[in-house]
């Protein structure tokens, strides 16, 4: 379930008769607090967002305003601590929701879930802000995405190099690797985790461990 790639893309026409980049990289980003190696039964983990509408791309430095957008964010968690590793967000944590909608999401036959998140949008900007209480023990790789399966209803833009691949990315805090405890993943049992290098970590994701 966890996609380990933080990068989606879906696929436009030619960009005609404008100074474009081959492909727009936009960045939604978001905080994790506390980010710390080690939490306990009955913490909390605070996701949230605060971002202007208009977003810079990464790659050509084209700006656009993502108005009342919908980025299909999904918080996905994965148990990297065991094998097989375990896809059940819900089961690892339940949502307090402040600021924003929190909807639990469950597949069916396999238990795989993650939490569908919608930011509020007022006033040009997106505000979210919700608790995650933690409810069972163990090695835990987190990341806030775009759903990369709804391949039927891919993002679009109108504005600035619209006919062009789009591709959007998450930021977790400063993004660094080492500050969302990346060398955790070193101990786990399976070699996907393991052997995942900073490029596949990206800047999107975290880790953390759970105790009693």
């Amino acid at each position: 379930m966890f996609a380990v790639s933080l990068l989606f893309c879906f696929s436009c026409g030619s960009c005609k008769d404008k100074n474009c980049p081959d492909f727009l990289q936009y960045e939604v980003p978001y905080t994790a607090a506390p980010i710390q190696d080690t939490f306990h039964l009955g913490d909390t983990i605070w996701i949230e967002m605060n971002f202007a509408d208009t977003l810079t791309d990464l790659n050509g430095g084209i700006t656009n305003i993502f108005s009342n957008f919908n980025f299909k964010l999904e918080l996905q968690c994965d148990r990297f601590d065991i094998d097989p590793p375990q896809g059940k967000a819900v089961s690892f944590m339940d949502p307090l929701a402040f600021v924003g909608e929190v909807t639990a999401q469950v597949l069916p036959i396999s238990d795989v879930s993650y939490f569908e998140v919608q930011p509020l949008y007022a006033n040009h900007i997106y505000h979210f802000k919700s608790a995650f209480v933690l409810k069972e023990e163990g090695g835990f790789l987190c990341t806030l995405i775009p759903n990369t399966d709804n391949r039927t209803n891919p993002f679009k833009i109108t504005g600035n190099c619209d006919q062009i691949p789009l591709y959007i990315q998450s930021k977790v805090n400063s993004g660094s690797p080492a500050e969302n405890n990346y060398q955790l993943l070193k101990s786990s049992p399976v070699s996907v985790y393991r052997d995942m290098t900073l490029e596949r970590f990206g800047a999107g994701a975290f880790c953390f461990v759970v105790k009693p």
